[in-house]
């Protein structure tokens, strides 16, 4: 759910208001974040569905528990539990930060798109954020498999070639 990674830190999340939110544009404002620059938070379509899920639950604040926001002590507790049903150690919060950033990269977000989605003022942000798994690199690798493009040199006949001459 990129709602739970798009905003700065889990505060903006849990804080999140409805006055903040404009469901007709899809986007959700930030007045105060990490990197003190406010800015509007594009939702997808997952974001969405959350959020009119919660519509009419409370006046002020959109996520809440037992009609109170959430704070960070009720969340901690939930938290926990969910990371331990999971089997999760070693796991906070914030790293959904990473997991999100890390989906954007391999789904194809250019990094000055995820940039600007993330909050972040520099690139170098976003590599810090953002990591590859390897699937992404076998259509990198395929760009030169034998018969792809005409001009790359066969390296496994060229050996082969190699190798009877030698004999």
């Amino acid at each position: 759910m990129n709602i739970t990674t798009s905003v700065d830190s889990f505060d903006k999340l849990t804080g999140l208001e409805w006055n903040r939110v404009d469901l007709q544009r899809k986007t959700t404002w930030l007045n105060q974040t990490k990197n003190g620059t406010p800015r509007g938070v594009p939702l997808n379509y997952d974001a969405m569905v959350v959020l009119e899920e919660q519509l009419g639950k409370h006046e002020q604040f959109c996520f809440t528990y037992q009609g109170k926001p959430i704070l960070w002590e009720i969340t901690n507790s939930a938290w926990h539990t969910a990371l331990a049903k999971a089997e999760l150690k070693d796991f906070r919060f914030h790293d959904l930060r990473h997991t999100w950033a890390s989906w954007h990269r391999q789904a194809g977000t250019s990094c000055d798109e995820l940039k600007d989605l993330g909050g972040w003022k520099s690139r170098i942000m976003v590599d810090r954020y953002a990591k590859y798994a390897t699937e992404h690199l076998r259509v990198a690798a395929a760009r030169i498999e034998d018969g792809r493009g005409g001009n790359v040199l066969n390296l496994s006949s060229f050996c082969h070639v190699q190798k009877e001459k030698r004999n």
